[in-house]
């Protein structure tokens, strides 16, 4: 009975033994910015090497700051509550998209996920960083191609109907009425009038395009 105890307890360090091996395998190995800290002082306890290259701090600068220090000053009041709910529900999972701030000042937005780990007796969590800023910005300049589409499209389906109506209008008097030479004049410069503001409703699609384009 004794010899089972023993050797279940072996067996038991063993798997913990590999436990914590592939934890700093999969933390130090990480692409993406690992790092442990402390749910109650901030301070980073670990950090791995993608955090070291993306935030351009050294493992020994990081173990300096906090994670108030990475996030920009107009932020921190979102961030005290953030971190308030965090500590009154410390074992959940938690995720969310922010902003951190790079050693160089260059902010970025980050979408984070987190989750508890006792790491060497000491509550803290366990934080996992992809960067999409390039993503946002991407999303960003669709939505500002599509605002211009959608204005090139309203000057496709509005303003150009007013002086096209015009046109049609004295077209139809011209053919219709028996006008004389002064009444004629007078609609074919006012025909003349309609043509320019057409012609410069086009102008302006064509310059609103070639401005989309080349975005």
């Amino acid at each position: 009975m004794v010899q089972q105890d023993i050797s279940k307890l072996k067996q038991n360090e063993i798997e913990l033994s590999e436990a914590k091996k592939r934890y700093s395998e999969l933390f130090h190995l990480s692409p993406l910015p690992m790092w442990v800290y402390d749910i109650e002082t901030l301070e980073f306890l670990d950090v791995n090497e993608a955090a070291e290259k993306h935030y351009g701090y050294t493992k020994e600068e990081f173990k300096k700051i906090t994670l108030r220090d990475i996030r920009p000053k107009q932020d921190l009041p979102a961030f005290e509550k953030q971190l308030e709910l965090a500590r009154k529900t410390p074992r959940d999972f938690m995720s969310g998209v922010f902003r951190h701030i790079k050693k160089d000042g260059e902010i970025i937005d980050v979408d984070v996920q987190s989750n508890y780990i006792l790491y060497k007796g000491r509550h803290a969590r366990v934080i996992l960083v992809n960067d999409i800023t390039d993503r946002l910005e991407y999303i960003s300049a669709i939505e500002t191609k599509n605002k211009e589409l959608q204005d090139i499209a309203w000057l496709q389906s509005h303003v150009m109907r007013a002086p096209v109506a015009k046109i049609m209008g004295i077209i139809h008097l011209l053919q219709r009425l028996d006008l004389d030479e002064v009444e004629k004049s007078i609609l074919l410069n006012d025909l003349n009038a309609c043509a320019s503001e057409l012609d410069q409703v086009i102008h302006d699609i064509a310059a609103k395009t070639h401005h989309a384009r080349l975005k």
